[in-house]
């Protein structure tokens, strides 16, 4: 069995990501600003949860065997054939409720405010497809190319714009969006996304 990284993933929390890219002080850079407030709700939820879950004891954390196969499960090398991990890099040791805290956050937000931000604007990309094209023929990459040549036909272009057209619907609720028998129990994360999303508008 051979067992390989995953190279290509890196752990990245978004205010690690736009610090390291130096985009903490652009000044008109929506998704940050919408993204940091976001997040912030994210954590305030995860930090409720996991300090009532394990009692506010780091020790609780290490001795749940659930969380650290789930930790195991991330970091170990990934397999080819057979049974392997996940093979991520960088993930924090879950010995500590702080270090919890952390990496759910990282996993809640990238699954749904970061997934959001990237796959459901992708319609207005490939909706016209001399913008993004999900195919070319030929090599279009040669200076001297006919470029009309190479764009993809009638049915395909129309087969992009329906994948994409599918691809980028919602079809879920918002998140902090729960169904009345879930909100008592998770109220203030709710209220903490809609006020988040309203200052957005």
């Amino acid at each position: 069995m051979t067992l390989v990284s995953n190279e290509n993933w890196v752990y990245d929390p978004i205010q690690t990501s736009l610090e390291n890219r130096g985009a903490m002080d652009i000044p008109g850079y929506f998704f940050k600003d919408d993204a940091l407030q976001l997040e912030g709700a994210i954590r305030q939820f995860v930090h409720q949860y996991v300090t009532h879950y394990y009692k506010n004891d780091d020790r609780n954390v290490q001795e749940d065997g659930e969380i650290q196969g789930f930790y195991q499960e991330l970091t170990a090398a990934r397999a080819m054939k057979g049974y392997g991990g996940c093979g991520m890099n960088g993930i924090p040791e879950i010995n500590s409720m702080e270090n919890l805290i952390d990496v759910l956050t990282y996993f809640i937000y990238t699954c749904s405010v970061e997934h959001s931000a990237t796959n459901f604007p992708q319609y207005e990309q490939y909706a016209f497809p001399p913008n993004f094209a999900a195919l070319l023929h030929g090599q279009p990459e040669d200076e001297m190319a006919d470029l009309d040549a190479s764009m993809p036909s009638r049915k395909e272009m129309f087969s992009t714009i329906k994948i994409m057209k599918v691809l980028t619907l919602v079809l879920t609720n918002s998140l902090g969006n729960y169904e009345n028998v879930y909100t008592r129990a998770m109220d203030s994360f709710g209220r903490n996304c809609v006020a988040a999303y309203d200052m957005m508008k």
